[in-house]
């Protein structure tokens, strides 16, 4: 979290209001600085998709995403998206040149409350993650021979995580050896990341 050491300065701005999801095919404005320069930069968009994506910078996880036709770049990446004059998600990654052109994302404000939310003690203890991976049932013969009704509802677990580290031994673990088990015991507060 970045804290001004002056606030002197930011004392006659108020702050944005924070809103919920935008519903599809309505306008967001995303505002930053794309690309470096001087003065603010506004792009406008319509809300294309509301899905779970994977998010770039930690490509191992999924969670709730909004897609936009908005331009999203570097520089804007990190600022406000605005729906009506509040907050509906923060601008965080785009595809550019041959990938696709017009696919932004944001982070909607359930995901921006649940990580404020986390940091207030003034640490990040992450997402956790079930270490299952699911395998869709959609195949006819399949769902037969599973004896499983066909009404879409359920999955079928693929694979579970036998073993779990806690986040901070995994750092130690990945920096030192040998890893014994002795430097992390378990605690009330641990974190825990699935080891495969």
């Amino acid at each position: 979290m970045i804290e001004a050491v002056d606030p002197k300065p930011f004392e006659h701005l108020k702050p944005f209001q924070i809103d919920g999801i935008p519903k599809l095919n309505t306008e967001v404005i995303a505002v930053g600085y794309p690309i470096g320069g001087d003065r603010v930069s506004v792009t406008r968009g319509v809300v294309s998709r509301i899905d779970f994506q994977s998010y770039s910078h930690s490509g191992i996880d999924q969670h709730l995403a909004i897609q936009v036709d908005a331009a999203i770049n570097p520089g804007n990446s990190g600022g406000p998206v605005l729906q009506n004059g509040k907050v509906v998600g923060v601008a965080f990654q785009g595809y550019s040149g041959s990938v696709a052109q017009n696919v932004g994302y944001m982070i909607p404000v359930p995901v921006i409350n649940r990580f404020l939310k986390d940091v207030e003690d003034g640490s990040y203890d992450h997402y956790m993650d079930l270490a299952v991976t699911d395998f869709p049932v959609e195949n006819p013969a399949q769902i037969k021979a599973l004896g499983l009704e066909d009404n879409g509802i359920g999955v079928m677990v693929a694979n579970v995580m036998v073993r779990a580290v806690r986040l901070d031994c995994w750092r130690w673990a990945m920096s030192s050896s040998p890893w014994t088990a002795a430097r992390c015991t378990p605690t009330a507060s641990s974190v825990w990341m699935a080891s495969w």
